[in-house]
């Protein structure tokens, strides 16, 4: 199931994959950049694409704790500007977290709007997956599930979640550089009947844009910004459509 918003303006600020976490403060940069824009009063709408936070799970409070302060941010960037968050595999079931902010569940993706009447479509990336991790992912999202564990890890003092944190927080990120050409070609099949002109993602940090077939359409696979810290511009004007890295 996708869902479809419509027109959302001409400029876009696209950030994936910060990965924020006690070894990396990517983060910081990010919103920083994106006050200063506002400060700057340019129209814009911020698009997150999942894995913003490493550990960020709804219902469990201890995973929510030590990002108060930047979800805090968030919230007052989004009473200021439309903000769309496209939940990651690291970061889901936010809806509880943020009251100001457009959040889409995996569920819900790929999300489809226009851009200066260009068509535009956005995921994390870990959509049309094997079945082995949809039943993986629907398992850990579930909202009953993370009520019963985020209760229990209360009562244990957040030694569970500082358990699960220990093994799934990691220093650096994965590299699927890899596998770009698996990756590329699966993409290319699973966005080729779509209706969007632009597939943007993050999820694989390739930081690369490929033709999705022979007719101008295009995938963008964002860089992860906790490793190069490039926030993405999406620009629509007359139909043209241009995309650069304002910071590094």
């Amino acid at each position: 199931m996708s869902h479809n918003i419509g027109e959302i303006g001409t400029r876009l600020i696209c950030i994936a994959d910060c990965h924020q976490n006690h070894a990396n403060n990517g983060l910081e940069v990010a919103l920083a950049f994106v006050e200063r824009e506002i400060e700057r009063g340019s129209p814009f709408v911020l698009v997150l694409l999942g894995d913003i936070f490493d550990m960020l799970f709804g219902d469990v409070p201890h995973s929510i704790a030590p990002h108060e302060a930047h979800i805090a941010r968030l919230e007052n960037i989004a009473a200021q500007r439309k903000v769309l968050y496209l939940e990651g595999n690291h970061d889901f079931n936010l809806a509880p977290i943020f009251r100001n902010i457009h959040v889409f569940a995996r569920a819900v993706q790929p999300v489809f709007a226009t851009i200066g009447g260009v068509s535009v479509c956005f995921a994390h990336g870990d959509v049309a997956m094997p079945l082995r991790y949809n039943l993986y992912t629907a398992i850990i999202r579930n909202p009953h599930l993370l009520r019963f564990l985020g209760a229990i890890d209360v009562c244990f003092g957040g030694s569970i979640f500082a358990l699960v944190r220990k093994v799934l927080c990691k220093d650096g990120l994965q590299s699927y550089v890899g596998y770009k050409e698996q990756i590329l070609a699966h993409k290319r099949r699973f966005y080729a009947p779509l209706p969007c002109q632009y597939a943007i993602e993050g999820h694989f940090h390739l930081g690369e844009i490929a033709a999705i077939d022979e007719g101008a359409r295009f995938y963008v696979a964002l860089a992860a910004f906790s490793c190069i810290s490039h926030a993405f511009i999406v620009e629509s004007f007359h139909h043209i459509v241009s995309i650069y890295c304002p910071i590094t």
